[in-house]
């Protein structure tokens, strides 16, 4: 730190930038705070709406179990695909990576879905049991896309939190500190050159 007009020049527009950034900070964690909120009551109900779901296609499938054997549908279930495929994206809010995510097959909103297996020996029920279980897929997905959603916006807000209180705690008292010391340094030699000055006047 220089103790010379240059320096208090210098320490002054760090302190300037130094406010700015925590203004700005402060902001961008108000606006992150706001964002995370929106995501908290749709969270908490798909977390209700995936046991409701979870409940029932279980129902469905005992009874469907029950119905055609549990060898039958484990045969059946063999012949299931290993892979679905999601569609993933990002969208960005003040730099932060937000998911979309969003299963590919467009029948999963419909009662009519071209089924994987051969309807030989089944029924109904294994067909609404398979409705029910893709159901619960989707709303899977969705809650999944709402939980990284909330995860990723809060570890935001914590690392922005830390940058602000740096800021505010550490950064700035010790710029207006330095500033200080400059001003008073820089008044003292002032008031030193002025007596020489009148000193000088005085011998002569």
């Amino acid at each position: 730190m220089e103790l010379t007009k240059s320096g208090l020049l210098r320490v002054k527009e760090l302190l300037s930038l130094a406010r700015q950034g925590y203004k700005l900070m402060d902001q961008k964690r108000s606006i992150l705070i706001s964002e995370l909120v929106k995501y908290i009551e749709p969270a908490k109900e798909f977390q209700a709406r995936i046991l409701e779901e979870f409940e029932r296609a279980y129902r469905v499938l005992t009874l469907a179990s029950i119905l055609l054997g549990m060898e039958t549908i484990e045969e059946i279930a063999l012949g299931a695909p290993e892979e679905i495929d999601i569609e993933s994206a990002e969208r960005s809010v003040l730099g932060v990576s937000l998911p979309i995510l969003a299963l590919k097959e467009k029948d999963l909103d419909s009662e009519k879905f071209s089924p994987f297996y051969s309807v030989y020996r089944t029924n109904m029920a294994l067909d609404r049991a398979v409705f029910e279980f893709r159901k619960l897929l989707k709303t899977t997905i969705a809650l999944a896309e709402l939980e990284t959603t909330i995860y990723r916006l809060a570890r935001e807000i914590k690392v922005t939190q830390k940058r602000a209180n740096a800021l505010e705690q550490v950064i700035i008292p010790e710029l207006e500190r330095s500033k200080k010391e400059i001003e008073s340094h820089l008044e003292e030699r002032e008031r030193d050159e002025f007596f020489k000055l009148k000193r000088i006047r005085k011998a002569r």
